[in-house]
């Protein structure tokens, strides 16, 4: 009996919450929704917590439903993941096996097969985009067992080089000034 009731969080972000909490509770008993009371009254609060009245305003839509100080604390959990696992590893598996290969075929033919698989298991197709971003991903970081990685043909990129150098010499003639 008579021990202090620590904060839920204990920590400073509970505490600023109560106090807005108190505030919020003062401008929803005392004013009208949608009234000049209300406007002066949030304009007021922000100049006095430095925020801006839509900041106010939109602790007045978490806050005013339920009226708990919690609805008012940051949401840090994050987001799940956007695709289920099951249809991540048919995208990566389909993927490394026809797009990531020497021979590769085009993002939208893995596409289609992508998607046909994703049928016959009962998922939900993935767009284009998604496939897009997965092939970055794999290919930017090596993840792709199948395609091996190959030093680039020296030989080539100096011919290709050359070949540009002796155009632009050539065009710059062309184009001097007077």
């Amino acid at each position: 009996m008579g021990e202090p009731v620590e904060d839920p969080l204990g920590n400073a972000h509970w505490v600023e919450a109560e106090r807005l909490a108190t505030h919020l509770d003062r401008i929803l008993d005392r004013s009208a929704p949608h009234s000049a009371e209300r406007a002066a009254a949030v304009a007021d609060l922000a100049a006095r917590l430095k925020r801006t009245p839509q900041t106010i305003r939109g602790y007045l839509l978490k806050y005013g439903p339920r009226r708990l100080v919690r609805d008012l604390l940051r949401d840090d959990s994050g987001r799940g993941p956007r695709l289920p696992p099951e249809t991540e590893g048919i995208v990566k598996a389909i993927l490394d096996q026809k797009h990531l290969t020497p021979e590769g075929c085009s993002l939208n033919e893995a596409m289609i097969v992508i998607n046909g698989r994703l049928e016959q298991a009962g998922l939900k197709p993935v767009s284009f985009n998604t496939v897009k971003s997965r092939a970055r991903a794999l290919s930017r970081f090596g993840v792709s067992a199948s395609a091996p990685r190959r030093k680039p043909d020296r030989r080539a990129w100096a011919t290709a080089t050359r070949r540009c150098q002796r155009k632009s010499t050539t065009s710059n003639d062309k184009l001097a000034w007077p």
